[in-house]
């Protein structure tokens, strides 16, 4: 290949790039107006599986650590919420954790976020958790398989998971999911 032909491969690749971005766009949102993509539909391919062992440090000072051994101890569903201060759908959801915290036990868990700065949230928002931890690496989300924040798991007293979602809580999912599920397992 000769230079000039080099130089003329390098200066079409942005174009072929932009061109497939393009084409790819297109099929995508064709596929939304048509119904066959919804760009909302995350895999939450954990339901039915136990969660692994764990044992976080409390987020706040006076908080003992999570751990699994708590859970066990519970006799009802525990609803386990993965927030971070810096993640706008997570606080958009605070109130309504607030409003379901009347039906189910809810454990807080920030991820990847600085302790001080989630403590902060918590603090400002009523403490709509119970409970709250740091996973301030991220191990125990990803061990659980989270694909980002907000993300929420219904776990049983004896650590399987019955409902597993990455969007966030809404009054929809509250009354069409997860009260009736907290209904079925009482």
């Amino acid at each position: 290949m000769t230079p000039v032909q080099k130089r003329r491969l390098v200066m079409s690749l942005p174009i072929l790039i932009a061109l497939a971005m393009g084409g790819g766009f297109w099929a995508m949102l064709s596929g939304m107006r048509e119904g066959r993509f919804d760009p909302r539909a995350v895999e939450t391919p954990a339901t039915t599986r136990l969660i692994p062992d764990f044992d976080l440090p409390g987020l706040m000072p006076d908080e003992p650590r999570l751990r699994r051994a708590i859970l066990k101890m519970r006799t009802k569903p525990v609803l386990i919420n993965f927030f971070a201060s810096w993640c706008i759908p997570c606080i958009t959801e605070l109130p309504e954790l607030q409003n379901l915290g009347h039906d189910v036990t809810i454990w807080g868990i920030a991820y990847k976020d600085r302790p001080e700065n989630a403590r902060a949230l918590v603090l400002r928002n009523n403490k709509p958790y119970e409970m709250t931890a740091q996973d301030v690496g991220g191990d125990f989300g990803i061990e659980m398989g989270i694909n980002g924040v907000p993300e929420s798991f219904l776990v049983m007293p004896d650590g399987r998971i019955i409902w597993h979602d990455s969007v966030p809580i809404t009054s929809e999912t509250i009354r069409n999911v997860i009260r009736p599920l907290l209904k079925a397992v009482r």
